[in-house]
């Protein structure tokens, strides 16, 4: 596994491998001490996971071992990179690409092999993450067909008012461009705050292509922030990811989040499929309220 920004990699582990053959195939269920992790957006965009437990191969005086680290999990990925690049003389799929392009081309085919093929990859990829860290997704090195990807809208089911009070309107009122308004009143002390989020339900978590749209306005000029609720932040107790802040007033805007790298984190819940986007602004003085026009989710599943 691999990243630019990551942990130092050792070479042994302390974990016990089986003898060779193993009776059984026990495939890797969770990333060891030793494995390298993205942190950034930059470091995430050229991370890919690769195996690196228990490998059995040659080793010195011409004999075999078996033996773990991010020294087995390189040339997996060097021999993939290879493979694609000529495979007995026959150009591969990377013949031609740049560097660049061949690092997106093997991350674009592991990505696509764990969401066609159910249980393939590990415990800490992003399909199922268990930490801030990073470690891209399985490597594949065969042919996969590209899965086909269902396009599905949703609108909230239910709203919930965390500062202010309800003035009008409910989650139905979120489901067209028409005028017709979700409002909140602002608090009447202090910081002026008007907070309220969407609970959309039924959210697979093997969603792509995360988009959520919101078109709202205000009787008076304050700053607008829009977060989504992170079901994995804090160890677990969750927390929201802000994504946007500008100011609106009383003309109505419209504005499109879209998420980048892994947005699986993003659903959870008690019946986890339940996605949170939260509305929310303040100013400093004079009483306001807000009102929402759309609130829409669009995403791609298998």
């Amino acid at each position: 596994m691999s990243s630019r920004r990551a942990t130092r990699a050792g070479i042994t582990t302390t974990r016990l491998c089986p003898t060779y053959p193993p009776p059984t195939r026990r495939p890797l269920r969770s990333p060891p001490s030793f494995s390298n992790y993205a942190l950034t957006t930059g470091g995430k965009n050229h991370t890919i996971a690769a195996p690196g437990v228990c490998i059995y191969s040659t080793w010195l005086g011409s004999g075999y071992n078996t033996i773990s680290g991010t020294s087995m999990a390189t040339p997996h990925m060097t021999g993939a990179v290879a493979l694609c690049l000529d495979d007995g003389g026959v150009a591969g799929p990377c013949a031609g690409l740049t560097p660049a392009q061949i690092v997106q081309k093997m991350r674009s085919d592991a990505y696509g092999h764990s969401l066609a093929v159910y249980g393939y990859g590990f415990t800490g990829d992003p399909f199922r993450p268990v930490s801030t860290r990073y470690y891209g997704y399985l490597d594949w090195a065969g042919t996969t067909p590209p899965p086909t990807l269902t396009h599905v809208a949703k609108f909230p089911a239910t709203t919930t008012v965390t500062s202010g009070t309800l003035r009008g309107g409910s989650a139905a009122s979120l489901t067209a461009n028409d005028d017709v308004y979700y409002s909140v009143n602002s608090t009447t002390t202090a910081t002026r705050t008007t907070a309220w989020y969407g609970t959309f339900t039924g959210v697979s978590k093997q969603l792509t292509n995360l988009k959520v749209t919101y078109r709202g306005k205000n009787s008076l000029t304050c700053t607008q922030t829009l977060a989504l609720w992170d079901w994995t932040a804090s160890g677990g107790a969750g927390g929201w990811v802000q994504f946007d802040s500008r100011s609106v007033g009383t003309s109505e805007v419209g504005v499109a989040v879209i998420p980048l790298g892994s947005v699986s984190k993003y659903v959870g819940g008690a019946t986890a499929d339940q996605l949170r986007f939260r509305v929310r602004c303040t100013r400093s003085s004079s009483s306001f309220y807000a009102s929402g026009d759309l609130l829409r989710l669009d995403y791609d599943k298998p």
